[in-house]
């Protein structure tokens, strides 16, 4: 994700480079041999590989430019856990920019039954109220008990 200053009113230029040079390391494999001697000019190399295929270089795909505010939540993890009947759920929640991060976990009825004031921590929930598979065949009417996690 490429970052910068926009110019408002103003022809703004974005220029991108591109490489298909294939190496050991890239996916499909190849390797680039320097080749010298009459008729090659100094410093003259080929990429070599052992396969039928063409090596793309630029962009095939659509292309979508967007801006964000200053300050955004760029990404949020979340880990489920549970000893005995205490269920826990660690978060992390990604901030771009500056700002306080406060998170709550929200019961089916929408009771906060926890919550934390930091962008990374772990959530208990006493008496946590799991499902399985299992009992969605047991029990269709009410087959899974769903959380809501609140940033």
């Amino acid at each position: 994700m490429a970052k910068g200053n926009l110019n408002f009113d103003q022809v703004n230029r974005i220029t991108v480079a591109v490489n298909n040079t294939l190496t050991a390391d890239t996916v499909p494999q190849g390797f680039v041999q320097q080749r010298s001697g009459e008729g090659y000019p100094p410093g003259y190399v080929v990429m070599e590989d052992n396969f039928d295929f063409f090596k793309y270089a630029g962009i095939h795909r659509s292309v979508v430019l967007y801006t964000t505010p200053a300050s955004y939540i760029e990404d949020i993890s979340v880990t489920p856990g549970v000893t005995g009947t205490t269920g826990s759920l660690a978060y992390s929640v990604n901030v771009i920019g500056t700002g306080d991060v406060s998170v709550q976990l929200l019961d089916k009825q929408g009771v906060v039954v926890a919550n934390g004031a930091a962008a990374s921590g772990t959530l208990q929930i006493a008496n946590a109220k799991l499902w399985w598979p299992y009992t969605m065949v047991q029990n269709a009417s009410d087959a899974a008990y769903l959380y809501t996690f609140q940033v």
